[in-house]
């Protein structure tokens, strides 16, 4: 009975680099600034092959991330035309037009950014098995 639900439906988080990170920031509160020592920037282009007999299951894609210009994050999902490949793209950016210093009054933003971040970077997307 068990493995009837077992192999019905798996579980992919498509941007494994950010696998299992946690939340940057996770204190609730902060006496000092925040210095980051440079802005920088990432990006991730992934294929990943589709187990046969499985497609998407209702997936989306987390929605982009833009803070002012100062950093943002985009992903972008979408499966080849035969249906095998699921390509992954993710561009991130922080720190843009010089911003790397920020005071403690602006910490529960920033932590909050962060936060949106580290929950779209461990986004999951369902595969269904294909009724037979």
């Amino acid at each position: 009975m068990r493995d009837r639900f077992n192999k019905k439906r798996l579980f992919l988080q498509p941007g494994f680099f950010e696998k299992g990170t946690n939340a940057l920031f996770t204190s609730g509160t902060r006496k000092y600034p925040v210095y980051f020592h440079y802005p920088w920037s990432e990006q991730d282009n992934l294929t990943i092959i589709l187990p046969k007999g499985f497609s998407l299951d209702n997936a989306e894609q987390p929605a982009p991330i833009s803070v002012s210009g100062v950093c943002g994050e985009q992903i972008n999902m979408g499966i080849s035309k035969d249906g095998e490949l699921l390509v992954y793209k993710r561009m991130f950016f922080f720190g843009a037009k010089d911003a790397i210093y920020f005071p403690a009054d602006n910490y529960g933003q920033l932590k909050s950014l962060f936060e949106e971040i580290t929950k779209a970077d461990n986004h999951i997307i369902t595969l269904k098995q294909a009724s037979q």
